[in-house]
């Protein structure tokens, strides 16, 4: 993969956990100078998203432009200033308006998205090692038994940050998990959506999303989840 390509793909999904992207990554400095800067954008662009703006006070401020005098060039520059941050406000509130508010509606709204894409990516002979380096990056460490049924793993966003978005290899067919380490339920929570059903359990830290059909049989995947899943040591 030549240096312009690499920047196009990391630059477009700069969380990827796709093997190729990630040797590319490692062949050289500029790659990996490349792929700190996309995610540190991509950082930056998700703080941006989550600060509450209060429209109103924004669009005040932009409206009460002062009464002095001012170069003809000058004030042709504010008024598409003005014309611009409001555009930028409004954009916000369209944002924030679209974006799911409850765990129900994250679920759905997520597994929309990109639910059946990253089922396609699942595979047999899935890199597991990915499985604790991705979930490390949450604190988090899962059993050799959890481990050999991931057939894919991809960070993703969350409800309120980031997690891991995973496919499990079960006896009844492939399951997705949505692994959402700061987001909290107090008990079990039932979604339905489309033709899929999903139930939202609580672990020892965070929580997690199981989605299947609604006739797939998940058996004791949340108590696997809770017991498999868990904290690293403090001192590990």
């Amino acid at each position: 993969m030549d240096f312009s390509e690499f920047k196009r793909r990391i630059g477009a999904e700069p969380l990827s956990t796709d093997p190729e992207l990630l040797d590319a990554r490692r062949s050289a400095a500029e790659f990996e100078q490349a792929a700190r800067e996309a995610e540190a954008f991509e950082a930056r662009l998700g703080k941006a998203l989550r600060v509450k703006v209060d429209e109103p006070v924004l669009l005040g401020e932009i409206l009460d432009i002062p009464g002095r005098a001012r170069p003809a060039g000058l004030r042709w520059l504010a008024i598409a200033a003005s014309v611009l941050l409001v555009i930028g406000a409004g954009g916000i509130a369209w944002y924030r308006a679209s974006q799911p508010g409850t765990v129900q509606e994250y679920v759905a709204y997520h597994y929309r998205h990109d639910g059946a894409d990253v089922l396609s990516k699942a595979r047999p002979d899935f890199d597991r090692t990915e499985v604790n380096r991705i979930l490390a990056r949450f604190g988090m460490n899962a059993s050799p038994e959890l481990v050999s049924q991931v057939s894919y793993i991809k960070i993703c966003p969350t409800l309120h940050g980031h997690g891991a978005h995973m496919v499990l290899a079960t006896a009844e067919g492939p399951v997705t998990v949505i692994f959402m380490p700061d987001t909290t339920v107090t008990s079990p929570v039932t979604v339905r959506f489309d033709k899929m059903a999903a139930r939202v359990v609580a672990l020892a830290s965070g929580s997690a999303a199981i989605i299947a059909s609604p006739n797939q049989p998940v058996g004791d995947l949340g108590a696997l989840l809770r017991n498999d899943l868990t904290p690293i040591a403090a001192d590990a």
